[in-house]
């Protein structure tokens, strides 16, 4: 599956709310891809080796490995494989270094997520909170967290490329530069409450105001500057 981030797939993909539990107290939601229900696993697999260097299978090839290998490693009192052996294990096996065996033996990053486990399940995270697919396949979660680092990559590139949000960006920038907003309370929603329903020829009004702003400082400051050279002038 060619992706290309012009094509702003994930930005503009249908999703739906998924909710996950948080320490069996409180209630967290997940946006969930239209896409992480329509592919299988090995299809996830291939598309982020695909655009991410065979780095699924990469780490597929060492969780699996590990799951394989680890009762078999020294173990300390509390029959947990001991670190010296752990680190051992991963510098042997880890060619690419992805694999903390410094700090937090075990532990990785992978498109903004930290894992803790090296398992082919997915875990919560080192507080405990739940990821969207905790319990389950660890593809399910890194296909996930792509989708998410792909539709932020979209949207950044939609923000820099279309005629809307380049104009509303400027505007913003400029409210917040001068800190006014001429009493409306409309462009202060815009510059400061993230207010993004508007009209185009709106935002072109406001901006004209800030020219218009900028060419009556000139006006002031020709017509100051002029009058103290004439004041000069008439004290020589």
């Amino acid at each position: 599956m060619e992706y290309k981030v012009e094509d702003l797939r994930f930005y503009n993909m249908k999703t739906s709310i998924k909710h996950i539990s948080n320490f069996r107290i409180t209630t967290g939601k997940c946006k969930i891809y239209e896409i992480e229900n329509q592919l299988t696993e090995s299809e996830k697999v291939k598309f982020i080796d695909d655009l991410k260097d065979g780095v699924a299978s990469y780490l597929l090839n060492i969780l699996s490995k590990w799951e394989n290998e680890k009762d078999s490693l020294p173990k300390d009192n509390y029959d947990y494989v001991k670190t010296v052996s752990k680190k051992a294990w991963i510098k042997r096996n880890d060619e690419r270094k992805i694999i903390d065996t410094e700090y937090k033996i075990g532990k990785y990053w992978l498109f903004g997520t930290e894992f803790k486990d090296m398992s082919t399940t997915c875990p919560s995270t080192e507080y405990s909170y739940q990821m969207a697919y905790t319990g389950g396949n660890i593809i399910d979660q890194w296909f996930h967290d792509l989708c998410d680092l792909l539709f932020r990559e979209e949207e950044k590139y939609f923000k820099e490329h279309d005629n809307f949000e380049i104009k509303l960006s400027k505007l913003k920038e400029l409210g917040n530069k001068h800190n006014i907003v001429f009493g409306s309370r409309e462009l202060n929603d815009i510059v400061w409450n993230r207010k993004d329903d508007i009209s185009e020829q709106r935002i072109d009004e406001y901006i004209n105001a800030y020219e218009r702003m900028y060419q009556f400082i000139d006006q002031i400051s020709s017509e100051l500057n002029q009058d103290s050279n004439e004041g000069m002038k008439e004290n020589d």
